[in-house]
């Protein structure tokens, strides 16, 4: 039986008897281009690939696997690429940011954040209140933090420096004696702090044109000095035992009153009477923070309240530091100033009692640090019933 083979159809014996190499599945195929043939000639042969010029064999060797589109492989791939992008978010985390929040000590901005709380209030409870806008209020609050945070890395830097907060000490926030941060970083953190303070106490005082700006700039330039020569040469009142001192003025009464100012543009002798007991509580921070180094500081030469005062005289102080607070916020309830919420702060009477007799019965003053949250929990106690006070 005849085959019927087409007539320009090669014979059979012309195809190449030797089987192809070839590959079930190929990964990124480079475009093929047949060798040219005579005219009117097919050519039955394995295609070649033509590269450079140069004639390569066609059959590749790259092989795929037939799972590599599956859908649960490209599930475990997505999640391995998830991990992987959570485990450099939290070494990031770790290695850049985590050292800036130890550094910035967060735990002592509430010491910042009530003052200006306060301010407010009695600048939205004033005459004034239509003037007062909530985001200059809130320019003041990050101006305030950035200065705060700029004093407690500049106590970090000139500290370490100085040798008093060395190895075997509790002082400061340990960032540079633990390789953390590098004595560059931190002169750059003080440098940014206190240049964008200075931009937003622009904006504030000049930019919304308040009428008492030589005032205000007068208190922001004090608090700025003071904040930077806290422990910083040569001034250090810090080490002259006059840092409760400062913190009481700046930290309290400025805080206050400049905010008042700052938003209302009026100034108020009430205001003042007002920010009596919240600057005694803000200082009381700082005193009770100096009592667990009281040993320490006077070995390295710094002077404190505490430790002029002695361990006896320092104890007793502290014991009727906030009876003061307590006084003063019964008067100015007395004299219409605050509403009876205020006289709710008694309710933190039995947190000072203990704390009291944390300080009496500890034979190594050095362990007194481990208590410093009674101090700041009864700043925070005090300062909530003497906000609504003067709110309510």
């Amino acid at each position: 039986m005849e085959e019927n083979y087409p007539k320009d159809f090669p014979p059979l014996k012309a195809l190449d008897d030797k089987p192809q190499k070839t590959t079930s599945f190929l990964v990124k195929p480079l475009p093929l281009k047949a060798a040219e043939t005579p005219k009117g000639q097919k050519n039955l042969k394995a295609p070649v690939l033509e590269r450079d010029s140069k004639l390569i064999s066609a059959p590749l060797k790259q092989k795929i696997s037939p799972t590599q589109n599956d859908p649960l492989t490209l599930a475990s791939r997505g999640k391995k690429a998830s991990e992987g992008n959570r485990e450099k978010l939290i070494g990031y985390y770790q290695h850049y940011l985590l050292p800036w929040v130890q550094a910035s000590r967060p735990a002592f901005f509430v010491a910042t954040l009530f003052p200006c709380g306060l301010g407010f209030i009695l600048a939205w409870n004033s005459p004034s209140r239509p003037e007062v806008s909530i985001v200059k209020f809130i320019l003041i609050l990050i101006a305030c933090f950035l200065v705060h945070l700029a004093t407690n890395i500049a106590n970090d830097f000139f500290e370490y420096r100085e040798g008093i907060d060395k190895q075997g000490t509790i002082g400061g926030s340990r960032v540079l004696q633990e390789g953390k941060l590098s004595v560059k970083a931190i002169l750059t953190g003080i440098l940014i702090c206190y240049l964008t303070a200075f931009v937003l106490a622009i904006i504030i005082i000049n930019v919304y044109k308040n009428p008492l700006a030589i005032a205000l700039w007068a208190l922001v330039l004090f608090a700025a000095l003071s904040s930077f020569f806290y422990v910083a040469p040569p001034i250090k009142y810090g080490h002259r035992a006059l840092g409760e001192l400062m913190v009481f003025v700046n930290m309290g009464l400025i805080i206050v009153v400049g905010t008042f100012m700052a938003l209302t543009g009026s100034f108020q002798k009430d205001v003042v009477a007002i920010a009596l007991p919240l600057s005694f509580m803000v200082a009381s921070i700082l005193y009770f923070q100096s009592l667990p180094e009281i040993v320490t500081d006077e070995l390295a030469g710094k002077k404190t309240l505490a430790g002029v005062l002695g361990k006896e005289g320092a104890s007793l102080v502290y014991l009727l530091w906030y009876p003061v607070v307590w006084l003063l916020i019964l008067v100015l309830y007395l004299c219409g100033k605050l509403s009876a919420w205020a006289l709710l702060a008694l309710l933190t009477v039995p947190i000072h009692i203990f704390a009291y007799l944390k300080i009496r019965r500890a034979d190594d003053w050095l362990t007194l640090d481990k208590s410093g949250y009674l101090v700041r929990l009864l700043y925070v106690g005090n300062n909530i019933f003497l906000l609504l006070g003067a709110l309510l």
